[in-house]
């Protein structure tokens, strides 16, 4: 917990960016990912 706590931190201070939205090609591969699994 204490690594998040410190993280949580710095995100508050705007030390640490919020991570970008995944790209479109990554959307895609997890969508047939996810159907792939359902169907298995």
């Amino acid at each position: 917990m204490l690594p998040l706590n410190k993280l949580h931190e710095r995100r508050k201070k705007g030390e640490v960016t919020e991570p970008e939205a995944p790209a479109e090609d990554v959307l895609l591969l997890q969508e047939i990912r996810d159907l792939l699994k359902k169907n298995a």
